[in-house]
């Protein structure tokens, strides 16, 4: 029992060890703005500085990431090593009291000595203690100085890849220094609800944000950045100056200075936060080199960075880190795009391989034919019926997904198809098994039979059970000569009928239960299917009637000029 308890308590720990730290988050918290002027402020003004730090929590994302830079990191460290040294130094001061009373408390020289030398042995100990913090103090500031200078000279412009970072990396993959990476921590709002504003003493106000006292109540609290401001206000003009502030620490890492007015909040907000969240995500910046092959497509090719459109392709860019959405297009080829995380203080060889265009027509038609409208890609529109069956879909080698309406109206039933890469190619002939109607409907229809199937069978067990075990007993008590044959061919009968029940019943449940599996999986697109059906004879077809119409529509003009030539002549 014990050993398997210790396994049990491994576990949690290491599951504590794991998860405990990602868990936590990084919690931001906002205190009530200062006023400025000394004179007595305006309600506005007042009702502005508790308003607008609430604005500003309600704006900050809450699923942002902060990479914690190495400062803060040995900041935390240092201040739970001096949490702990103080609690050391109030337990040796305890002791040396104590020592000192066992003269008193002691009149024999031996209990004495004795009680001296126990006393000086936990003195010594917590000693020991105190002296191992301040050599981990030390060690902690030792190993971080390297990070540090890395990360000041980093922000500072100055090239910093080391042994550890030479190269480029390429997206996707891990390189060499993964240890060398820098924590990340989600970011959370101070109680989870952004009008919460933080609200510390009279006294750790007085002294300021950079003061101990007002640190401690931080920490206190679980919190990690605070949001400190003034407004300074001229009628309806504001300056609104906010500070990030990081705790343990107490360092300034972000400053924002913003005018606007009363009756702008939202926008003023919006604008402080824009500039606000570089400094709490504390991203780092990455350097993307960019690869474009064939040299043919690299000739023609525009790169989209975020929205911001290049001409060409640029060699290196430098961008903050964080989630960027690149695309790269050239003519005649296809277009390629993609979303990746970039990590902070690192190089990525971003490599585009493009593929020539391959743009065409495809028929498309239902396997039951109706009349309806087919929306390849969601936006193109396709009317089919009897007199055109089949549907022109443009295609570039790519996979298609659309669906097909029965009608126009918003309303109207309609189904999801999928064309396969494979299949989407031009002069292709396919056809798709898509039937149009309310598949949310039909699952609910189903499940309720599935439960009304599987209810009658729950509900014929019990029946099935008694009649069954009354047969058993009237049975046996019937070969031990205690019962008559006719009670135990009565309970017989029962228990075959109460079985028979049953078993229908559990039949009907397993095809309700199939058939409510086999909706669910309709809500899937139907995938298309190469159709041996030749559209060729009704394009031809297409083709001549317009041209009979054309033909029909000229011999008419014709028509009408001769009669007015004769009408000419007669006048």
């Amino acid at each position: 029992m014990t050993k398997r308890c210790s396994v049990l308590a491994l576990v949690c720990l290491i599951g504590a060890a794991c998860f405990g730290e990602e868990t936590a988050g990084w919690v931001l918290a906002a205190q009530q703005f200062t006023l400025a002027q000394k004179n007595a402020p305006s309600a506005s003004a007042a009702q502005f500085a508790m308003v607008l730090p609430q604005l500003l929590l309600e704006q900050i994302s809450l699923d942002g990431m902060r990479v914690l830079p190495s400062q803060e990191v040995l900041d935390r460290q240092l201040d739970a090593l001096q949490t702990e040294r103080l609690s050391l130094f109030l337990q040796l001061s305890k002791e040396y009291q104590s020592r000192d009373a066992l003269v008193l408390t002691h009149d024999k020289p031996k209990k004495l000595a004795k009680a001296l030398a126990q006393a000086q042995e936990k003195i010594d100990s917590i000693q020991k203690k105190i002296d191992e913090n301040l050599a981990a103090a030390d060690a902690a500031r030792d190993s971080f100085r390297p990070k540090i200078d890395r990360e000041a000279a980093a922000a500072r412009g100055e090239d910093v890849a080391d042994e550890q970072r030479q190269g480029w990396r390429f997206p996707f993959f891990f390189g060499d220094g993964e240890s060398e990476r820098q924590q990340q921590e989600t970011v959370t709002i101070y109680r989870a609800d952004s009008t919460a504003l933080f609200a510390p003493s009279a006294d750790a106000l007085a002294e300021g944000v950079t003061s101990r006292t007002y640190e401690k109540e931080v920490t206190g609290a679980k919190i990690n950045g605070v949001l400190s401001g003034s407004i300074t206000g001229y009628g309806e003009y504001l300056a609104v100056s906010v500070d990030l502030y990081v705790y343990p620490g107490a360092k300034r890492v972000g400053s924002v200075t913003e005018v606007g007015t009363v009756g702008d909040q939202m926008d003023l907000a919006e604008r402080i936060v824009q500039k606000l969240v570089p400094a709490i995500a504390n991203s780092l910046p990455v350097m993307l080199r960019f690869e474009v092959v064939p040299e043919e497509a690299a000739l023609s090719a525009s790169l989209t960075l975020d929205g911001v459109v290049y001409s060409r392709i640029p060699d290196t860019l430098q961008v903050d880190a964080s989630v960027h959405t690149i695309s790269v297009a050239a003519k005649d080829y296809e277009t390629v795009s993609f979303t990746y995380k970039y990590e902070g203080n690192e190089r990525y060889r971003v490599r585009f391989s493009l593929s020539p265009a391959r743009d065409g027509v495809l028929n498309l038609r239902l396997k039951k034919e109706r009349d309806g409208i087919f929306y390849p890609k969601g936006f193109d529109r396709q009317a089919v019926d009897g007199q055109h069956p089949a549907a022109r879909v443009t295609v570039n080698g790519t996979a298609v997904i659309g669906v097909f309406t029965a009608g126009a109206d918003d309303d109207a039933a309609s189904a999801f198809f999928y064309i396969p890469e494979n299949l989407a190619q031009d002069g292709a002939n396919l056809m798709v098994n898509a039937k149009p109607f309310d598949r949310a409907e039909n699952i609910d229809k189903r499940r309720r039979r599935m439960y009304t199937a599987y209810s009658a069978l729950i509900c014929s067990l019990p029946f099935t059970f008694y009649c069954t075990g009354n047969f058993t007993a009237a049975n046996n008590a019937y070969a031990m000569g205690r019962g008559s044959y006719d009670d135990a061919k009565k309970w017989q009968t029962y228990g075959y009928v109460a079985s028979g029940i049953s078993i229908a019943c559990g039949v009907w449940a397993v095809f309700e239960l199939v058939r409510y599996l086999w909706a669910a999986n309709q809500v899937l697109p139907a995938t298309a299917r190469t159709d041996n059906r030749d559209f060729s004879a009704w394009e031809t077809a297409e083709i001549a009637g317009a041209a009979e119409e054309l033909t029909a529509d000229s011999g008419e003009t014709e028509s009408a000029a001769q009669d007015e030539t004769t009408t000419e002549q007669a006048l």
